[in-house]
C-alpha cells in the first residue's frame, strides 16, 4: 500500500469514535487527536498508519488500551485494536482470526467495544 496521508473517511471516524467511547485512561485526550487526524492505509484489511496534529499526548496505562471485537460475513471473528504511542494514536489494526482478508468493511454498530483491566 502507498504511504499517502489523507484525512480520515466518515466510516473511520465513526469507528474511532466508537473505540473511544469506552471509558478507560486518556480516552477523552485521544478523541480530541481525530480533529485534524490524517491516515495512510496500512493494508486491504483496513489497517491505519495515524498522524495527529495534536502535540498534548493522553496518558494510556497501554500500548492497546481499547480494542473491539465484530464478526465478518462469514461469521470468523474480526479485531480492531488501537495502538497508542508517547500519548499520541499512532495505529489502528484491523485483521480477522483466520489470518484472510475482510470480506466486508467494519459496521461501527456491530462493534463490541473492550477494555482490559
Amino acid at each position: 500500500m502507498k504511504n499517502e496521508f489523507r484525512p480520515l473517511y466518515d466510516r473511520e471516524r465513526e469507528v474511532f469514535e466508537k473505540l473511544l467511547s469506552a471509558t478507560f485512561s486518556g480516552s477523552q485526550e485521544l478523541m480530541k487527536q481525530l480533529t485534524g487526524m490524517i491516515v495512510s492505509p496500512i493494508d486491504q484489511n483496513g489497517s491505519l498508519a495515524c498522524l495527529s496534529s495534536e502535540s498534548q499526548g493522553a496518558i494510556t496505562e497501554k500500548r492497546i488500551p481499547v480494542e473491539a471485537e465484530c464478526d465478518d460475513r462469514d461469521g470468523v471473528r474480526v479485531h480492531i485494536l488501537l495502538h497508542v504511542v508517547n500519548g499520541l494514536i499512532n495505529e489502528l489494526e484491523v485483521f480477522r482470526e483466520d489470518g484472510e482478508t475482510l470480506l466486508d468493511t467494519i459496521n461501527p454498530n456491530d462493534m463490541i467495544v473492550l477494555v482490559f483491566p
